[in-house]
């Protein structure tokens, strides 16, 4: 099935040509009654099969359909797969927060209530988005190392979101690794983190969280390299901080002996982007 993007609707110049979207994104080589039939079966969803018997019986000639599938292909709409996510919550945040991050997330989106080792498993393939307030315990995320499942947290503590970044097991840099390099900034760190966990719910924005929960969406299925990237949100401004993570030397979260180590997010690069600027590879 080929369909025109719906961001790209077909409007019609003088000359009787059609240009899709506005600035165009492709243009029709060709004009004629032909065209505007084909034109409205993209919009309608169909096939090349359909559209090369549509434009002969309309007056195109030999190879001329295939030519304007050609040109329309940056219109048509692409339908990428997406692994399976799932959502893990604790009790640590108001529902009307788990709910707002949810609703941003993929319609089939699996919600797993944390219940320490009796936690439900996960498909294979299935991503997995840690919700926590202030700071993913670290019990949550060890299991996720240990069974080879990406993951990403979503740490809401209020009036901020941290989101990020994607863990592979094995081969990004893990929450461990994360807290490995804080620990080199601030030896105390694993003190400061632990006072994290257990905290009293925080009030969330619920616009914030909502879009802190696109923000795990695309980081969990854009494509995911060895350097990964977290993000920083405020619900007071626009503005955008993000850092990029590697491995840490001082994390040994390849060997499943090491994976329960304690996890935390790592100090932001502050960088100013847009507002939508979560939509970056991770």
């Amino acid at each position: 099935m080929i369909r025109l993007d719906s961001a790209a609707p077909p409007l019609w110049r003088p000359d009787g040509s059609v240009q899709f979207g506005a600035p165009a994104v492709a243009v029709s080589p060709f004009t004629g009654s032909w065209v505007d039939v084909v034109v409205a079966a993209l919009a309608e969803g169909t096939n090349p099969t359909a559209v090369r018997g549509l434009a002969r019986v309309h007056g195109a000639e030999d190879g001329e359909a295939d030519e304007l599938l050609a040109a329309v292909a940056p219109a048509l709409a692409r339908r990428a797969r997406h692994p399976p996510l799932a959502l893990q919550v604790d009790d640590d945040l108001p529902p009307r927060a788990a709910r707002a991050v949810l609703a941003a997330l993929p319609p089939r989106t699996r919600v797993l209530p944390w219940a320490g080792a009796a936690t439900e498993s996960v498909a294979p393939g299935t991503r997995v988005v840690l919700l926590a307030a202030h700071r993913v315990d670290p019990r949550r995320a060890a299991p996720l190392v240990r069974d080879d499942v990406t993951h990403a947290p979503l740490v809401l503590d209020g009036s901020s979101a941290r989101v990020g970044p994607v863990v592979v097991p094995g081969r990004t840099a893990c929450l461990a690794c994360l807290d490995a390099d804080q620990r080199r900034d601030d030896p105390d760190w694993a003190t400061v983190a632990a006072q994290l966990v257990g905290r009293p719910r925080p009030e969330v924005d619920v616009a914030l969280a909502a879009e802190a929960g696109r923000a795990a969406r695309f980081l969990l299925s854009a494509p995911i390299g060895q350097t990964t990237r977290s993000l920083r949100l405020r619900a007071d401004s626009f503005r955008r901080a993000w850092a990029l993570h590697r491995p840490s030397a001082d994390c040994r979260c390849r060997s499943l002996e090491e994976s329960a180590m304690e996890t935390a997010p790592s100090v932001l690069d502050p960088a100013p982007s847009s507002p939508t600027g979560f939509a970056r590879p991770a």
